[in-house]
């Protein structure tokens, strides 16, 4: 059963955004190579190869592994900080994803079917608004909640806050939540009381 399928019989479909509705990889390699380039000053070759390098690696430890971009500087002898890295990770200008594969045309169809759509990601602010933006989902979304470390006024998925925040406000009637990561995600869905789609793009049929 596709994904369209199965969401018919819900009204309000709140979507995770990294790996489910694109695939974070297309950001990572992007950001993760003007990393290589502009912040570590490494010529093409090497910096073609480090950013595989992370890549890699991230795909091993999970998206959530917090010592990354440590180990990067460990093995690539960097004489720069993690903070340096962090900040040009997070001010990447990520408009090459208007072209990257997404779900974009679903969601498109989901609207023009009557449906409600949400987005509800974990991550930097700045930098999820700009993946928003250069997606072009932003105008689909009846709402959008960030849940970021640098703003304590939101909660990390699992913590369903943000759900019952946007419930109050929107008055959900049959919510369902879609996402790749079952800590997270799934985690979410449970404790908000709803039900549960598992898609990660790229590996399930929209």
């Amino acid at each position: 059963m596709t994904l369209f399928e199965q969401l018919q019989p819900y009204s309000d479909i709140l979507f995770d955004l990294d790996n489910t509705i694109y695939d974070e990889c297309e950001y990572d390699r992007g950001a993760f190579y003007s990393v290589c380039r502009d912040v570590m000053k490494l010529d093409e070759a090497a910096s073609v190869n480090w950013t595989q390098w992370l890549i890699q690696r991230k795909a091993e430890k999970g998206k959530g592994y917090p010592y990354l971009f440590n180990e990067f500087l460990e093995v690539s002898a960097g004489d720069v900080t993690v903070a340096d890295i962090v900040t040009a990770y997070n001010r990447y200008d990520c408009a090459a994803l208007f072209s990257a594969p997404s779900l974009l045309g679903l969601l498109q169809t989901l609207v023009r079917s009557g449906k409600r759509l949400f987005l509800f990601t974990n991550g930097h602010e700045a930098r999820q608004l700009r993946k928003i933006e250069a997606l072009g989902i932003g105008g689909l979304m009846s709402g959008v909640y960030i849940a970021s470390p640098e703003r304590p006024e939101t909660s990390l998925k699992p913590d369903p806050s943000g759900f019952l925040s946007f419930h109050n406000k929107f008055k959900f009637v049959t919510p369902v939540m879609v996402g790749d990561d079952i800590t997270s995600d799934k985690g979410f869905s449970d404790n908000a009381g709803i039900p549960f789609i598992h898609f990660r793009f790229g590996e399930t049929s929209a």
